[in-house]
């Protein structure tokens, strides 16, 4: 006779020479139920895994979906919400929060790199442009370049004055998995800022961002920029991007461009307080950095 122990039952296997085996259940557990280590291992619910399927929808990440549910269990029950979030029914962990939101992404989305990707960003173009012309795609030796003007923008082009006179650009990056850069062309009115178009880049190389300019030329409206069209507004206000700054000029050369006085703010006080560079004592760092902000405050 030989006996096995698996995990949770306790199982007797008999040999015998007309029946194969005997089982015998125990229906008894060899580990504690309600420890922590048993909780965590449960399977997610439906309801939870529903839930999060709808924060996703809304826009959440893995990350902040999960501190949105934990922020709700503990609304709902202050007093068990230790016990409550280290059950893995009710509270998943992080990794299952990333492994059901890649999956959903996939399945709506298409994967997120090779071939594939661009296949179906292909497909979502025609689906997208059915009506007008607002997205455009091309490729840049090995880069990347999209472009985007929705209806929304391009009324913005043809009715708010603002977008002739100063229009302003900004970047961000690190927003994927492939670095992509994202510009913003942005301009001011009563309300706040108003998008004019979006320019998404996987380089910031000045020969891509040329390319990239040029693309959103051809997807804005023959009235854009209050009329101006192609010529651009009278000013682009940007950072302190040397690419950047060179490809509006080449694609825009009857636009100026002006630095943003933020970033030239922002600049000087990284620089004072970088002890590699500056080498300027700490006692002087906030007078000089006050006479560097008086100066571009000045009028004349």
């Amino acid at each position: 006779m030989h006996v096995y122990r698996c995990a949770c039952t306790r199982a007797r296997y008999s040999c015998h020479l007309t029946l194969p085996a005997t089982i015998t259940f125990t229906d008894r557990h060899n580990h504690p139920l309600n420890s922590a280590d048993a909780l965590r291992r449960r399977h997610v619910s439906d309801q939870v895994q529903d839930k999060f399927l709808q924060l996703f929808a809304a826009g959440h990440s893995p990350s902040s979906a999960l501190e949105m549910h934990k922020c709700d269990l503990q609304i709902q029950d202050k007093v068990n919400y230790a016990v409550v979030a280290a059950d893995r029914y009710f509270c998943p962990d992080l990794q299952w929060c990333f492994r059901l939101y890649y999956k959903t992404f996939k399945s709506e989305y298409g994967p997120q790199s090779g071939d594939d990707m661009i296949k179906t960003l292909l497909d979502c173009l025609q689906q997208w442009n059915s009506g007008d012309s607002s997205v455009a795609y091309a490729v840049h030796g090995n880069e990347t370049v999209l472009v985007i003007c929705t209806p929304l923008m391009k009324r913005v082009h043809s009715r708010i004055s603002q977008s002739s006179e100063l229009v302003f650009v900004d970047s961000t990056g690190c927003l994927d998995m492939n670095s992509c850069r994202v510009f913003v062309f942005m301009t001011n009115c009563c309300a706040g800022g108003l998008p004019l178009g979006l320019v998404v880049t996987t380089s910031e190389a000045e020969s891509v961002l040329v390319a990239g300019f040029q693309l959103l030329k051809t997807v804005l409206p023959s009235d854009a920029f209050f009329g101006r069209g192609s010529t651009g507004p009278f000013f682009f206000m940007t950072d302190d991007c040397l690419a950047e700054r060179n490809a509006l000029k080449q694609v825009f050369p009857g636009s100026m461009t002006l630095l943003c006085q933020f970033h030239v703010l922002w600049a000087a006080w990284r620089w004072l307080w970088n002890n590699n560079d500056s080498e300027i004592p700490s006692h002087n760092r906030s007078r000089l950095y006050n006479l560097i902000r008086k100066s571009s405050c000045c009028e004349n």
